[in-house]
């Protein structure tokens, strides 16, 4: 995808940017270049750490320009993608038409400019770009992690450059900011949580604005999986924090004061009230405020980009149609948004950018609602052509098979919901666990519920190790932009193992931005990882600050309940019968990995198929002491020279040979269970016979 089809994110709008004490002047220079560009600060330069709304601003400068001056040319994007764009025009010779492309930009918006560092070749080119976009009075504004002073590699007249218009930083955000921040974010999502709630989660997170939203999502999810009322004791359990100390208990007198005091502020405010409420029944009736309110609300509307004129036709009849007329707007306006966000995700290419503009024009019309749609789908239709063939979620995984216990039963609950709106809350999900403990079949088990419910959904199930192998691949064949087109066209994208992306600069490069892709555009990102994000240090600062933002949920290692319903699944499905003391002497034996544990009990499964018999002691004893490792099994036969001595346990099955032939319909079962592992398969020990006649 070219630079110039980056689109502006919708939702990030000046309206929806918080301003407090350490962003004020930053947000008051983006305010100023997006009413007046090119004669305000040119270039502005806006920097800050990770997390506190650099791209927020930097795309609402670009929707205010757009919304006020139409005409104008915005273009939008990260620096990494303005790269390699400039990389395939060196490689193809084609310098001459990227620089072109330049030429008709009246507002730059560069994400991300520290990327520079370290590309002595593309930083000449970027000089040229720069002083031909000031000559002609052209906006440029650039978001970073550092200011240009501490750019010590870049180029000295680059950084001059950075350095001749404004530079401003955004600084964490004080107490009543991220307080305010998650007011705002509380209100969208329709539920109601107490102040004292609100004030805990902002004391907890000091710094990131994306780790503030995570910490409350944290909160709502916990919350809701346990089935409890918003809280500040559910806040400190979501949170990790001890039990508060029990509250201090005030004597009578203290609390008559403060009764008293109570009463005469709310009397105060009970006399204001009246006041005003006097003043209002005066001038206007009650059918006029209601109309006034719906007015304040088409305003709002309008100065987001809407067409109203219609809906303010309504407002001249009676105050039940203006209702009827303002609620079916309204859903129209909220379908366009979708809408817009569909089309934003779509990978045009240029031949079909004129389409584009064409559905754009029309997107912020209520009545063309159903035109857009129509022609949002076929525009879809047409592109989709290339289709991408993705790793599919494990089928032998489901949410009916996996058992739930206390170690696990959050995380199952938010993987169920997960399935059944991916990419509306909780995202991204990032399980953890060790090893064993059945991270894999959750992600899976999601992976499929989804294909079930939404058949059309485009849903990729890989490794990190795979991730990183098919982007060395792209590389060796010249095709990372088919590479990032595949993993960015889904709507479901989980990753198994994100762990292994530590130490690999470029694929985490890659991911980032995909992740960003998708994460936009509001489809489901849902990883695994053997440790929490705190815990993987290697992983770079802007990828863990991501994967915060959403629901970290942990698995923790299997309750003996977990482990004892797990061996009762397998035996009643093979129709074996084991006595309780022997199910609680394997459960009490495997603690903590699952798939350990399935292993003891396929074996044991296997030996009493084969041999005809119940479960014995002897039999579960010799499985368990090969699957612990505590002891060597005994050898009482002897084996040639460089061969694995056989054990008794296989020895017995040689015995049974004959047995087995006279049972071919025993053996054909055997053959096609998945759970018997590859090491005791009958395929074994037919070879085994075979070298030992």
């Amino acid at each position: 995808m070219s630079f110039l089809d980056q689109k502006l994110i919708p939702h990030y709008v000046f309206d929806t940017y918080v301003v407090g004490h350490n962003n004020r002047l930053a947000f008051a220079a983006a305010k100023g270049v997006a009413e007046n560009p090119a004669y305000t600060y040119n270039p502005l330069f806006i920097y800050s750490s990770v997390g506190l709304g650099k791209t927020h601003l930097l795309n609402a400068i670009g929707n205010a320009i757009v919304q006020s001056n139409p005409q104008m040319k915005v273009v939008y994007s990260s620096l990494e993608v303005v790269m390699e764009s400039l990389t395939g025009h060196m490689s193809r010779g084609t310098l001459n038409e990227f620089r072109f492309s330049f030429e008709e930009i009246d507002v730059l918006l560069l994400d991300d400019v520290q990327f520079l560092i370290g590309r002595e070749e593309k930083q000449e080119e970027f000089i040229r770009i720069f002083d031909m976009l000031l000559m002609n009075l052209k906006q440029l504004v650039f978001t970073s992690d550092r200011p240009p002073t501490d750019m010590t590699t870049l180029e000295e007249r680059l950084r001059s450059r950075f350095q001749g218009g404004l530079i401003v930083d955004i600084q964490h955000p004080d107490l009543e900011t991220r307080i305010a921040i998650l007011q705002r974010k509380i209100k969208e999502t329709g539920r109601t949580v107490p102040p004292e709630v609100v004030h805990k989660i902002a004391e907890n997170v000091p710094t990131n604005v994306r780790e503030l939203e995570g910490a409350l999502n944290k909160v709502l999810a916990h919350a809701l999986l346990t089935d409890r009322e918003i809280s500040l004791e559910v806040a400190r359990e979501a949170l990790g924090e001890k039990p508060a100390p029990a509250p201090e208990v005030k004597t009578l007198e203290e609390f008559q004061k403060e009764q008293e005091a109570l009463s005469n502020e709310f009397s105060d405010f009970l006399s204001g009230v009246s006041e005003k409420v006097e003043g209002i029944a005066i001038e206007i009736s009650q059918h006029q405020r209601e109309k006034d309110e719906l007015r304040e609300k088409i305003k709002m509307w309008e100065h987001r980009g809407f067409e109203v004129d219609s809906i303010r036709q309504a407002l001249r009849g009676t105050i039940e149609d203006a209702k009827r007329a303002y609620q079916e707007f309204e859903q129209n306006v909220h379908r366009l948004m979708e809408l817009q966000d569909e089309l934003s995700a779509l990978e045009v290419p240029k031949e079909e950018l004129f389409e584009v503009r064409r559905i754009q024009a029309r997107l912020f019309d209520p009545a063309a609602v159903a035109w857009c749609e129509q022609a949002i789908a076929t525009l879809r239709e047409k592109l989709e052509t290339e289709q991408f063939d993705f790793d599919l979620p494990l089928d032998d995984y489901h949410f009916e098979d996996y058992i739930v216990g206390e170690s696990n039963k959050m995380v199952y609950r938010a993987a169920q919901l997960i399935a059944e709106a991916p990419g509306e809350r909780y995202n991204p999900l990032f399980i953890h666990g060790g090893v064993g403990v059945g991270k894999t079949h959750l992600l899976n088990a999601i992976g499929n519920r989804i294909l079930q419910k939404y058949p059309q959904r485009k849903v990729a199930y890989l490794s990190a190790e795979k991730f990183t192998n098919e982007l060395i691949q792209a590389i060796s064949d010249n095709q990372v932009e088919k590479f990032r087109a595949k993993y960015r066209s889904v709507d479901v994208l989980m990753i198994d193992d994100i762990q292994f992306l530590a130490g690999r600069e470029r694929t985490q490069e890659e991911f980032f931005h995909s992740f960003n892709a998708l994460y936009t555009v509001h489809k489901a990102i849902i990883l695994t990882s053997d440790r929490s994000p705190k815990e993987l240090t290697t992983l770079e600062d802007r990828l863990r600050s991501r994967f915060e933002g959403g629901l970290v949920a942990e698995i923790k290692a299997p309750t003996k309940e977990v482990r004892t319903q797990l061996i009762e699944r397998i035996l009643t499905r093979e129709n074996i019968t084991m006595e309780p003391a022997l199910i609680n002497h394997i459960a009490d034996t495997i603690q903590t990995n699952i798939r350990e544990l399935i292993g003891a009990v396929n074996r044991i499964v296997a030996n009493c198929v084969l041999n005809d018999l119940p479960p014995t002691q002897e039999i579960v004893d010799a499985v368990l002491v090969e699957v612990a490792g505590t002891s060597k099994p005994a050898v009482t036969a002897a084996t040639p020279a460089g061969q694995a001595p056989i054990s008794t346990w296989e020895q017995t099955l040689l015995a049974q040979i004959p047995k087995i032939e006279q049972h071919w319909r025993t053996l054909d079962v055997l053959l096609h269970h998945d759970y018997l592992t590859d090491e005791y398969r009958v395929e074994k020990v037919l070879q085994l016979a075979d070298d030992n006649s």
